[in-house]
């Protein structure tokens, strides 16, 4: 009876599938049949490349990319995508308001961001950025340097248990951290994550990660009457319980106590509190469910940025210590070993800062971004139809021959003056830019150099290989295969 039952499966799935490619054919094969791309197959278009371990599908998405010029075309199932992968075409995209909308495909997201800054589109978004965008000014989130400063040096009196031991994840404890100073700058919570608290929420939020990645990729899960049938269904929805109950429960004590100052006010004031000030004046921003939307938002993107960011920067300069010496030697002469990092230290750290843009250039957190042409468009000659989907492949950007002098090495010298002058403004956008270009870019770089500055004021990084030895994955950001960043630690002074 079961086989019977799978089979029957299988062919309501083809059935589906076979429907939709009857309607998307007529308004897209025109388009398609102009583009260069890999061979497709009847229903399933380039899907079964996806036919594989997880870990292995981004790989293929990459070098598929880098094997055809810019842009091609690539069918999931029976969904287009136009991919361009070239700096000037790119630079069009993001500038122009015909490509400012999500992608469907985001709807996966919107089981647990709702219309938030990075899955909204439309009168409600624009409204949305524009009230909270001050919110990430640098004038307003210096107010959490003391924060992340705090619970930094709690990793860094953490990890003095591994001084001179085998090597350790130190992502593992990155992303403690970073859930700590996150947390209490967006929602005055002090969630103790480095001493053990919360495990479950973490859990939870990389399973939403993972969940939401295997949709996006798979069009055979992304049929809604039949994946509600599935464990992963199942496995959804408990995250969803798990993160919205806990960002819930955070909002109904903060309103409790909330009380608006103004926007004269210069105490200490939660990214949560400033919501809810803006909500006080604006009536209609935020129901306390969009609320919870963007606050799931908020933290994601704060949260895996710095984490990603400093466990890759960390294992690279283990990997390549001439480069970690000069960094050192800054630190040292901007900041000295035994002092504290300050506020006005932050700008005065040039070379660090060429290592994070360099990293981010190899790792960027979101590898691919997906639009929707909200109309018919021409670009660069070519007629792009109505609710097109049209994807930027980030990644295959910021290692374009034509633009970065080693595309696949690290090599921080990428981002002296007069390399950045002779290259494209588009060939780097780690933050992704124009319209829809990343609020919270400041906030990240604080807490990014923050983090570094005071695990390298303590301790000398070793770890093995190099970076061509090292297989790449991906689920929302770009991460190592095996997802460890192995490295050993020593004392410094």
């Amino acid at each position: 009876m079961s086989y019977i039952m799978y089979c029957v499966e299988i062919l309501i799935i083809l059935a589906i599938l076979s429907l939709r490619l009857i309607r998307s054919k007529k308004s897209t094969s025109d388009l398609a049949d102009k583009l260069p791309g890999p061979k497709t197959y009847p229903i399933f278009g380039n899907a079964l490349m996806f036919w594989c371990k997880d870990e292995d599908i981004f790989q293929k998405i990459t070098d598929c990319i880098e094997k055809y010029a810019s842009p091609m075309r690539f069918w999931n199932g029976t969904k287009l995508y136009i991919i361009f992968s070239k700096a000037n075409q790119v630079e069009k995209i993001f500038a122009s308001t015909a490509f400012s909308t999500k992608d469907d495909i985001y709807k996966f997201i919107k089981y647990y961001n709702g219309e938030g800054l990075i899955s909204g589109s439309g009168p409600k978004w624009k409204k949305d950025r524009r009230l909270m965008s001050p919110l990430f000014l640098k004038r307003n989130i210096l107010q959490y340097f003391p924060v992340i400063l705090k619970h930094t040096k709690i990793l860094v009196n953490i990890l003095e248990e591994k001084i001179n031991l085998p090597t350790f994840d130190i992502e593992f404890y990155i992303c403690k951290a970073g859930t700590d100073f996150v947390n209490e700058s967006l929602l005055g919570l002090k969630s103790n994550n480095q001493g053990g608290k919360n495990d479950e929420f973490l859990i939870q939020i990389r399973r939403a990660y993972e969940l939401i990645h295997k949709r996006i990729i798979k069009p055979w899960l992304q049929i809604d009457s039949l994946y509600g049938y599935s464990y992963s269904y199942l496995k959804q929805k408990e995250a969803q319980d798990v993160i919205h109950g806990f960002f819930y429960k955070v909002l109904i004590e903060t309103k409790k106590s909330h009380r608006h100052l103004g926007q004269k006010d210069i105490s200490f004031r939660t990214i949560l509190e400033q919501l809810l000030d803006i909500r006080d004046e604006i009536a209609d921003f935020a129901t306390d469910e969009e609320i919870i939307h963007h606050l799931v938002t908020l933290y994601s993107a704060s949260e895996h940025t710095v984490t990603n960011t400093c466990s890759f920067t960390l294992v690279l300069l283990g990997m390549y210590p001439d480069y970690q010496q000069k960094v050192a030697e800054e630190i040292r002469n901007v900041v000295g070993f035994t002092d504290d990092i300050q506020e006005q230290h932050l700008d005065k750290l040039d070379y660090l800062e060429m290592v994070i843009k360099e990293v981010l250039r190899l790792f960027p957190i979101v590898p691919f971004i997906v639009r929707q042409a909200n109309q018919e468009t021409e670009l660069d000659k070519l007629s792009i139809p109505n609710v097109s989907s049209v994807m930027v492949s980030i990644y295959n950007i910021h290692r374009d021959p034509s633009q970065w002098e080693k595309p696949n090495n690290f090599y921080p010298e990428h981002f002296l003056p007069q390399a950045i002058k002779n290259r494209h403004p588009y060939a780097y956008v780690p933050f992704s830019a124009g319209l829809r270009g990343c609020i919270g870019k400041p906030f990240a770089y604080m807490a990014i150099k923050i983090l570094l500055v005071s695990v390298l004021q303590k301790y000398i990084i070793e770890a093995d290989g190099n970076l061509q030895e090292r297989k790449l994955t991906a689920d929302f950001s770009v991460k190592f295969k095996d997802k460890i960043f192995p490295l050993r630690i020593k004392n410094r002074v």
